[in-house]
This record gives C-alpha cells, structure tokens and sequence, in this order.
C-alpha cells in the first residue's frame, strides 16, 4: 500500500509543468486503472528550443494503454492557438473498495464557460524530436 502511495505521489508531482488552471475532468474521461503508474522516467530536454518563444515544453507522463502502463516522452511543441493544457490525473473512488482513475491529458479552450466539458482543442505541433530517455 505504501508503495503504491508513493507512486501515485510520484506520478502527481511529474504531473505538474507549466500549466495554468487544469480542466475538470468529465466522467467519460475517467479510466478505470488496476494499479497507479511506476516512477516517472528521467528526460534529456533538448534546450535548442528553449528560446524559441512559439515553442513550450511538454513533460512525459504515464499513459494506461489496454492493461498496462506505457511511458508517453516529453517534446517541444507549439501549443493549439488559445488552448491550455490539462495535465493527466489519477484519482480514488470513495467506493468501498476503492476503485483507481486515470484521466489522460488534453488540450481545452479557457475561454469555455465550463472548461471540462468544452471541445477539445487540436493536437499540439511538435517542434523538434521526442526527449531522449535518460
């Protein structure tokens, strides 16, 4: 049990990049999980695009992919014009037992007067290469 807390832990903190106010998730977003996702994985950001304004950094995370968890890597991207990006969640039911959500991450229109259930914005532009794993 303690293992499993400090995965979701971790995986929350690798969660957080440079994002303003995340989306409400919806319910059909939500994806029943078996197990929170390992340690997320150490990155070499290419910095030859950190200064190219255009151009915003998109941290790796932990997909749920049919019955297991598969590492998505970080990439420079132009972001969809007036979207931000909601990072992806993993939460507890408050059934007994306690069932596990995955909500994958997405792009949505601040400007939606309820941002969870605004329509999803397009794919960002990738800028250059995905990160390296370390």
């Amino acid at each position: 049990m303690r293992r499993a807390l400090v995965a979701v832990a971790a995986y929350a903190v690798t969660a957080c990049a440079r994002q303003a106010e995340p989306a409400r998730p919806v319910a059909d977003q939500f994806i029943e999980v078996d197990y929170p996702p390992p340690p997320a994985e150490v990155e070499e950001r290419d910095e030859r695009l950190a200064g190219r304004p255009e151009c915003v950094w998109m941290d790796g995370h932990w997909a749920w992919v049919g019955r297991r968890w598969r590492w998505t890597s970080g990439e420079w991207v132009v972001p969809p014009p007036g979207c931000l990006r909601a990072p992806p969640t993993l939460s507890w039911s408050r059934d007994t037992p306690a069932r596990l959500y995955y909500t994958p991450p997405r792009w949505y229109r601040p400007s939606a007067e309820d941002p969870a259930r605004a329509e999803p914005c397009a794919a960002p532009i990738p800028c250059l290469q995905r990160a390296r794993p370390q």
